[in-house]
């Protein structure tokens, strides 16, 4: 890997995390890399309709996320990713299941 490489790599990670976050409605408050909070945005409740059921696929895709986040350095991220996600299932215990949340816990992990 060429020198910086690794930095272009999380800032576009980063770039794309935000992305789906909105998708999500999700919204990420940090200070540089330090200190990632990640909240329910004021859309929250209509775009989890599109996602916060049992069994659907992007329950895996944030799995992913999660593991992207923790693999390519930006761990603080992956975690209050988690923090979040765990916070929404507790929230909505008929949409995530136990299973989910634990593998949503070991990616970020």
């Amino acid at each position: 890997m060429t020198p910086g490489a690794g930095d272009a790599l999380r800032e576009r990670l980063l770039r794309s995390l935000t992305t789906m976050l909105g998708f999500y409605g999700l919204t990420l408050e940090a200070d540089g890399h330090a200190n990632p909070r990640l909240e329910r945005g004021p859309d929250c409740a209509a775009k989890s309709r599109g996602w916060l059921q049992p069994g659907d696929h992007n329950h895996l895709r944030l799995t992913r996320i999660l593991t992207s986040l923790r693999l390519l350095g930006l761990e603080d991220y992956s975690r209050a990713l988690y923090a979040c996600l765990a916070d929404v299932a507790r929230d909505h215990p008929h949409a995530v299941s136990a299973t989910t949340l634990a593998y949503w816990q070991r990616a970020a992990s």
